[in-house]
């Protein structure tokens, strides 16, 4: 196994044992995996299809993955307990509050690395062409100031199943100056959000390319 950066204890525990069992289980098929940094900060941006995604996407990579989930998840019993050491942020969802973005802001300037879906949440069964896109990442990547690493989840009729083939596209990286900030506005926000999804679409039509080539 190659080396494991920056990764606490417990991450580091399930990391030995999670990605070789998804590997098998989902049958992936990563592609890109070098371009990863060694080191953060950056910000993970990939299009989301299941619950497994963070999984998906993290399993390939040698660095601890810090996810957003809503806050409820906190309170379930055993479920909780894994994202507190997992170091998920709690995210109390349309409330309008930001405390979730000040603790991501604050875990990349400590040099770690962020994950976030920049569709918001689950788009099961749809093509991420024709989903809707949020412009917290454009936000983030503003004012943190750090490069972020593409990922595409593709998977045959974007829904994932058991031993049903799943390819993961990891992209170059894209930093801040790529994405024409001036002065941090809104508009610059959606637009950033924008670039880096389509890179994230570029990336899905090589997942599917793949997938073609793969057929029987």
């Amino acid at each position: 196994m190659k080396k494991q950066y920056n990764m606490n204890k417990f991450y580091r525990f399930w990391f030995r044992i999670v990605p070789p069992l998804t590997k098998w289980l989902y049958r992936l098929d990563a592609e890109g995996v070098d371009k990863q940094p060694k080191s953060g900060p950056f910000v993970v941006c990939a299009n989301h299809l299941s619950n497994l995604d963070p999984i998906l996407v993290g399993c390939n990579l040698y660095t601890q993955l810090i996810f957003m989930a809503k806050k409820e998840l906190m309170k379930v019993p055993v479920i909780g307990w894994f994202c507190r050491r997992f170091e998920v942020i709690p995210v109390n969802r349309g409330s309008g509050e930001i405390t979730s973005i000040y603790a991501s802001l604050h875990a990349l300037k400590e040099g770690k690395v962020i994950a976030l879906f920049p569709q918001g949440t689950r788009c099961p069964g749809r093509d991420p062409n024709d989903t809707k896109l949020y412009n917290g990442v454009g936000m983030m990547i503003y004012r943190a100031n750090v490069p972020v690493l593409p990922v595409s989840i593709y998977v045959k009729n974007y829904t994932v199943k058991l031993f049903r083939k799943t390819y993961v596209t990891y992209g170059d990286l894209i930093y801040p100056e790529e994405l024409g900030f001036t002065n941090g506005c809104s508009e610059e926000y959606a637009n950033a959000s924008r670039l880096i999804f389509d890179k994230i679409l570029e990336l899905d039509q090589l997942g599917r390319a793949r997938a073609e080539r793969n057929k029987p």
